[in-house]
């Protein structure tokens, strides 16, 4: 047994804490008062092997649950939860922010021309949707909008734009159009 190792007998776990030199589940069946030597189930993160590695063909990482690294066992669960998920969940997901749904997003892209209201730049197939805009100034703070402050779809370049025109106060002639044009449906 090396110095580095817990001190209850038989274990080879590495110790926890200096000053207890027991490995994280012997010293907290210790403070319990449990069998100490009732075997050690392996759980997420606990100790594996010294020279054990993920399943995974080229990860080195030490195996989180059973056979995977934490980053591998991550995307498992993640994979299990969107198979699960129907499409209309997933295309839905982030919309109800906005008090949006897939088909009045639909909508409101096509009502734009098929692409950003900005620049007319279209959606790139199989990537993410283009971002709704909102006048933050209507609902601050909140983390869903009324619905009624939503002024367009934007490209992912032309909604950071806006925004840092926004704070700075210069407004190119394009994006001041955007804001006018929306004012003026609100104001109708």
């Amino acid at each position: 047994m090396s110095d580095e190792s817990c001190i209850h007998p038989g274990c080879d776990r590495p110790y926890w804490s200096k000053g207890r030199r027991y490995c994280q589940a012997h010293y907290h069946r210790k403070r319990r008062g449990v069998d100490m030597d009732k075997p050690i189930k392996a759980t997420p993160g606990s100790y594996s092997a010294p020279d054990a590695t993920c399943s995974v063909d080229g990860c080195d990482n030490r195996p989180y649950s059973q056979w995977l690294c934490q980053n591998h066992s991550r995307q498992v669960r993640q994979r299990a939860l969107w198979a699960v998920k129907p499409e209309s969940k997933r295309r839905d997901n982030g919309l109800s922010r906005y008090a949006m749904t897939s088909a009045t997003y639909d909508a409101m892209l096509a009502a734009q021309g098929g692409g950003c209201a900005i620049c007319a730049c279209p959606p790139i197939e199989g990537k993410r949707r283009h971002p709704v805009d909102h006048d933050h100034a209507c609902c601050p703070g909140q983390g869903k909008t009324c619905g009624n402050c939503v002024r367009g779809i934007l490209c992912m370049a032309c909604n950071q734009a806006l925004g840092h025109y926004e704070k700075s106060g210069y407004m190119p002639a394009d994006f001041r159009r955007y804001i006018d044009s929306y004012r003026l449906r609100t104001v109708a």
